[in-house]
């Protein structure tokens, strides 16, 4: 399982750094969703691995930037079917659709795998030592 979720950290990493990010300056053309799903999915693949299974806070982090990252990729979307009159309105699901389904495992996967237990002033908050 470790594999898998290794291979979609480097997946989402890849797609978000040069689909969204790198895509934005070789065309030349900003967009603020474009830009809201490349660095929140650049950072969900980045942090998704031993940080967000560290604490519990940690893996609340990582959902919050998958969310983050999915929520880019829909007004991505939105904005290319509303604005864009191209014929067919191709918009490349063949690859955003890996994309933010390895975003939704990751932070899945984070959040099931982070212990339960919190700390708080570097004690748990269990009580026990």
């Amino acid at each position: 399982m470790q594999d898998l979720i290794l291979g979609m950290r480097i997946l989402v990493i890849f797609c978000a750094a040069s689909g969204y990010l790198f895509g934005q300056l070789f065309f030349g053309d900003f967009a603020w969703h474009a830009t809201i799903a490349g660095v929140f999915g650049t950072l969900a693949g980045s942090l998704g691995g031993k940080f967000g299974m560290g604490r519990k806070e940690n893996a609340y982090i990582v959902v919050v930037f998958c969310v983050l990252a999915i929520i880019g990729v829909i007004f991505d979307a939105y904005n290319y079917y509303t604005n864009s009159h191209a014929p067919g309105n191709y918009f490349g699901w063949f690859l955003k659709g890996p994309f933010i389904a390895s975003l939704l495992v990751i932070g899945i996967y984070c959040y099931k795998k982070s212990p339960n237990k919190s700390l708080k002033n570097g004690t748990p908050e269990s009580g026990a030592p």
